[in-house]
């Protein structure tokens, strides 16, 4: 091997052999979907040449064909094993966990009944008077009637009136649950009282205030005098709604 200002010569080395390609890299591509009964397509492509200790690269590109559509089912809701009962327009299916099985049942809306028309009430002493009374038909549903009512209420210094809604019992008694109470101010010409719902039993477990499904209900709107004395009063307009709220069977 000779050195020199224009470069190096050497004689005598044999040539160098070139390298072995490494194995080629393979890559899948597109994968499309073709209609139903088509063959079946693939396609490689070349990406890379690769050369002497370069591996070559390719992608495959494949096409699948879809399944033909399958036949129409024919099964029934209505023909299931597990449903008891007969359907019928607008109904839909509730679970019996008691038996296992689905019953078709009302959709479990809201209701409302209103009483118009309520007489005003003379002045008289006594501590209950029922002022009105409304009865509700069986529902498919158990159910909550909440009680929204208000009345004017005239009497002395010595008059408390609170008014109150029953579920059940009699007329011109306290016989009944208690559902709804508005509390009155001592006075001769009060605000007037407002009844809310009230449900503490029932929120605590209990069943107070719950109608069962099948089950018809009177709700007995009444004036009752708190006071110690029980001085004579009047009641004036009123008004009275109950909404049933469904619940779970």
């Amino acid at each position: 091997m000779v050195f020199g200002p224009g470069g190096a010569q050497a004689n005598g080395i044999p040539p160098l052999a070139a390298g072995q390609r490494s194995p080629p890299q393979l890559a899948i591509g597109n994968v499309n979907t073709l209609a139903a009964g088509s063959s079946a397509t693939a396609d490689l492509r070349e990406t890379a040449p690769g050369g002497p200790g370069i591996p070559s690269a390719y992608v495959l590109d494949l096409g699948l064909p879809q399944g033909s559509p399958g036949t129409v089912g024919s099964f029934l809701i209505a023909s299931a094993e597990d449903l008891v009962g007969t359907l019928v327009n607008g109904a839909t299916l509730l679970f019996n966990s008691a038996t296992g099985k689905f019953n078709p049942a009302p959709l479990p809306f809201l209701f409302a009944y209103n009483v118009t028309g309520i007489p005003t009430t003379g002045t008289s002493g006594g501590q209950v008077r029922t002022l009105s009374s409304l009865t509700i038909p069986a529902q498919t549903q158990p159910y909550l009637p909440l009680v929204f009512a208000s009345v004017e209420v005239a009497g002395t210094v010595n008059t408390k009136v609170d008014l109150v809604a029953r579920l059940g019992g009699a007329p011109n008694t306290q016989g009944g649950a208690e559902i709804g109470r508005g509390f009155g101010t001592l006075g001769a010409a009060p605000p007037a009282p407002v009844i809310i719902p009230e449900f503490g039993a029932l929120l605590n477990g209990g069943s107070v205030g719950q109608v069962g499904a099948g089950t018809s209900a009177t709700v007995y709107l009444n004036a009752e005098q708190q006071a110690a004395t029980t001085d004579e009063y009047s009641t004036g307009r009123c008004v009275f709604t109950v909404v049933g709220a469904p619940l779970s069977s």
